[in-house]
């Protein structure tokens, strides 16, 4: 989560710097937003601590400024890149998705907004058009940090889907449980092209396929750490 969480500080820097060249224009949009601002970062720190519900929390205490910003401010550069983070933040992807859209509309060069939102569909299902999307981001600043925010991020969903698999397959749920084990190695198998370096990536692929019984994929990765 920490550097999902950076990718929304890369945001609010830009942010900060957008708002304070047009303070004079509409300073009570500025205050808004910045008050938004610091609750999303409040959100992060509470994140770093383990205290999930208070990061929720704070979470859609920004969105609420950053919508009222937008009331009084509808041409405002940055506030729907910032709900959109802040939206990925509580899991409510949908609308994650839907404050991306309006983003890049108003900003297709913004790496982070095609990240996220790739993200988001990832954690939708739509694999192939969040691929995409996160291909775009990366093409877009093909930099180590972007890469490992992408790369880490999708590990993360992977491992979560392949835990959902396990519950529901505890609550008798089999081909649930067995979807969700699928939907995360598939998860995992992008992330590895991502970055086909990441041992920690092939690692739980392997692992995750070896408990899956699925020796076609386990063997293929096995080769890869050769």
């Amino acid at each position: 989560m920490k550097i999902q969480a950076l990718s929304l500080i890369i945001v609010l820097l830009i942010a900060i710097t957008s708002c304070g060249q047009t303070k004079k224009q509409n300073g009570k949009a500025f205050n808004v937003f910045n008050e938004g601002v610091s609750y999303s970062l409040d959100a992060i720190e509470e994140l770093e601590n383990g205290n999930f519900e208070k990061s929720e929390e704070l979470n859609k205490r920004a969105i609420e400024k950053f919508i009222k910003t937008l009331e009084i401010d509808s041409t405002h550069k940055v506030a729907p890149s910032s709900l959109g983070h802040s939206y990925y933040m509580i899991r409510d992807f949908e609308k994650g998705i839907e404050w991306y859209e309006k983003a890049i509309d108003l900003d297709p060069t913004m790496a982070v907004n095609h990240l996220e939102y790739g993200l988001c569909k990832v954690n939708k299902g739509d694999l192939l058009n969040g691929k995409a999307s996160i291909e775009k981001a990366l093409s877009l600043d093909s930099s180590k940090e972007t890469t490992d925010q992408a790369v880490y991020s999708l590990m993360d969903i992977g491992v979560i889907a392949f835990d959902y698999g396990i519950g529901y397959e505890e609550q008798g749920e089999k081909e649930t449980g067995l979807a969700y084990k699928q939907f995360s190695i598939a998860v995992l198998q992008i992330a590895n092209q991502m970055d086909n370096h990441n041992k920690e990536v092939v690692n739980y692929i392997i692992d995750f396929a070896e408990k899956l019984g699925d020796t076609e994929t386990l063997n293929k990765y096995k080769s890869h750490k050769k």
